[in-house]
């Protein structure tokens, strides 16, 4: 699986070879697939907008063709489920968050109605990854132990990695910190194991805050820095905003805070998201910078954010 192992280039060059394809034949299931693709690796890619306009193009092909199953490794076997999915997540970063909400919950349903357990077990993943977005702690934790169930019962440990990365964060947050970080290790553990090198970024992301919460602040930076080399090294810049927002916040939680170091963080962030069209990114780390002007009394540019 390309995505999985880092070569979204090689991704980007597959799904432009099928929807050449597609079009030359006029054949609207390769240029579903394509569009399917194409989304997923837009997203990966940070670059949201395109990653929607994808999905819609393949929606679209979807409801001309009817439903499609199809052995991908990156789609599993329904893709239909999968793209509605992740155009629910890629709806939530460019932050539509109530349209994401329903989609979100139309992609469960359905995915619940599945004989095919991985493409059940995709959708719920991709449903923790957004419970975790918008911070619906709630939610979350039933989700992710629906995905250990599921990936206990049917032996994925992918979706096993992702689930305890999940529940780990929950747990450190919580205040269990030895129990969630050793869930966030054993997470981290499966996903190097299978070489899921573009998820990390986003799962060092939860290991950081849980560090944060520990009281292990040079090892949360360290962790941070280490992500967005990855993430370079990858091309999977999704979460970049949320990467460097979280150094802003770091850098404020020392001894001797550094507000000038977290404000260039808090203004990267800003940047990075609003290049992305990632609107969720951006009140994130715009709050954020808004808190640290707001300290120095600068309440116009504040109010501004």
């Amino acid at each position: 699986n390309h995505a999985h192992r880092h070569m979204l280039s090689a991704t980007e060059n597959a799904a432009e070879e099928l929807l050449a394809f597609g079009q030359r034949q006029s054949n609207d299931p390769a240029r579903f697939v394509a569009h399917g693709m194409w989304g997923i690796t837009r997203f990966w890619q940070g670059r949201f907008g395109e990653a929607r306009s994808h999905l819609e193009d393949a929606r679209e092909f979807s409801q001309r063709s009817g439903p499609t199953r199809l052995d991908l490794a990156i789609v599993a076997d329904n893709l239909d489920s999968h793209l509605s999915a992740q155009y629910a997540l890629t709806l939530a970063c460019l932050g539509h968050l109530d349209q994401a909400a329903a989609e979100t919950k139309l992609a469960s349903e359905a995915a619940s109605r599945l004989a095919h357990m991985p493409s059940r077990a995709i959708v719920i993943a991709v449903k923790a990854r957004y419970d975790w977005f918008v911070r619906d702690e709630t939610t979350l934790r039933l989700t992710a132990a629906s995905l250990i169930e599921l990936s206990e019962e049917q032996g994925f440990p992918f979706y096993m990695a992702l689930g305890r990365c999940h529940l780990g964060w929950l747990a450190v947050k919580d205040g269990n910190i030895r129990d969630g970080l050793n869930q966030l290790n054993t997470g981290l553990a499966g996903l190097r194991a299978i070489d899921a090198v573009v998820w990390e970024p986003s799962c060092f992301g939860m290991m950081a805050d849980a560090l944060v919460w520990a009281g292990d602040l040079v090892a949360a930076d360290r962790l941070l820095d280490e992500a967005l080399v990855i993430s370079a090294d990858t091309g999977g810049a999704w979460f970049d905003a949320e990467l460097h927002r979280s150094k802003g916040e770091v850098a404020m939680m020392h001894a001797k805070p550094d507000a000038e170091l977290a404000e260039r963080f808090f203004r990267q962030a800003i940047a990075i998201a609003r290049d992305q069209s990632a609107r969720l990114w951006e009140l994130r780390a715009a709050t954020c910078l808004a808190r640290l002007l707001g300290t120095r009394n600068e309440t116009n540019q504040a109010c501004a954010l």
